[in-house]
């Protein structure tokens, strides 16, 4: 096995868990994961369904592709985005070679038992959250 051929791969997957350290950028993944294979959007398009400034979406994309997880295709006067299959599916083989199947199996998949803190729904915590407001409220 060739240490520095490893290095290599693990310096390329260190870019791409960077790239994926940020939740925005997870945010505007997750938004391009949901489009059909042929469809893409533009910075403006990207920025209004996340909330955030067209410069932010910029910057965030300038790292996804900097990492090969997008790709862009110029249309007129704007460029559309999505993601790169291939960059992907080469990421994929990089970590799976390199961490095993054990690491790449989902643990959501191995067991149906829920995990710990997870098993009530978010929208609970929130209503909660809210009635203990109104309670405060009504005591003054």
């Amino acid at each position: 096995m060739d240490l520095s051929n490893d290095m290599d791969e693990l310096e390329k997957l260190s870019r791409v868990f960077k790239a994926f350290s940020d939740e925005t950028r997870l945010r505007l993944v997750k938004t391009l994961t949901e489009l059909k294979a042929e469809e893409a959007l533009c910075v403006n398009a990207l920025a209004a369904r996340l909330g955030v400034s067209q410069s932010a979406v910029s910057q965030h994309l300038a790292v996804l592709r900097a990492a090969d997880l997008v790709t862009g295709e110029r249309r007129g006067y704007h460029v559309h985005y999505r993601l790169s299959p291939e960059g992907l599916a080469t990421y994929r083989a990089q970590a799976f070679a390199l961490l095993g199947e054990e690491f790449m199996t989902s643990p959501a998949r191995e067991t149906s038992a829920p995990r710990p803190g997870k098993h009530r729904p978010a929208r609970r915590g929130v209503q909660v959250r809210y009635s203990a407001i109104v309670s405060e409220e009504e005591a003054l």
